[in-house]
């Protein structure tokens, strides 16, 4: 029975942002260290300096990341406010996983992760849509116009989109499929279930510490061979 007021699927974009963490730091260098909820949703950095931000989105029922989503303008103006504070370089690849779909032809479409990537178009639509007057992305247009002409050509030339990404139960196998070469098939599930249960209690203390000690890739590589020494 539902009251009409469920927090549900918020609370699964919070788990579905801890679960993908853990996939995250699974795919990338072991040297690298994550931090969540500091720069962005989730941030990779190279001895202090942000090599990624993610912003990442999670729909229980099917989404489109049209040219005024508010998933896509939401992320714009959080990257748009930090490449105007400096706080990001136009080194740092800026990526926005979503469940929900790119429309072909859409803006989001031109910046999907790939070869077949058109970044000047994109910027010159953004611009296009920045100057109407949806009142509902008032704030969204407003920090994307503060950037100069370079600054936004800079900035969308940054953003990778990665739609159509797998929901909360789904990236479960493309954790093990990270792990499974570390124990006999027969012992995947119980690795898997141990290290997530280190993994949410590690993010928990992250967290409560305001994501000020980032986690590094060597410790969940080192927790894994520990787990698997027992399983």
């Amino acid at each position: 029975m539902s009251s009409g007021f469920s927090a549900g699927p918020q609370a699964l974009g919070y788990l579905y942002q801890i679960r993908y963490a853990l996939y995250l730091i699974l795919e990338n260098r072991e040297e690298l260290q994550l931090s969540i909820e500091s720069l962005d949703d989730v941030t990779f950095d190279d001895q202090g300096t942000p090599t990624e931000l993610l912003q990442l989105k999670h729909h229980v029922n099917q989404a489109s990341l049209t040219n005024r989503s508010r998933d896509l303008w939401k992320t714009i103006r959080v990257w748009s406010s930090l490449t105007k504070d400096e706080l990001v370089s136009s080194n740092t690849l800026l990526t926005l996983v979503t469940t929900g779909l790119a429309p072909e032809n859409s803006i989001s479409s031109l910046l999907r992760h790939g070869t077949d990537r058109n970044p000047q178009l994109a910027t010159q639509q953004l611009r296009s849509i920045a100057q109407s007057d949806t009142q509902s992305l008032a704030k969204e247009f407003e920090a994307f116009n503060a950037l100069t002409d370079s600054e936004q050509e800079q900035l969308v030339d940054s953003i990778q989109i990665i739609d159509a990404s797998p929901q909360i139960n789904d990236v479960v196998p493309r954790i093990k499929q990270r792990i499974k070469f570390s124990v006999r098939r027969e012992h995947l599930h119980n690795l898997y279930e141990r290290l997530e249960g280190w993994w949410f209690s590690k993010v928990v203390n992250h967290l409560n510490e305001e994501s000020a000690v980032p986690i590094s890739g060597f410790e969940v590589h080192d927790k894994i061979c520990d787990i698997a020494e027992q399983v």
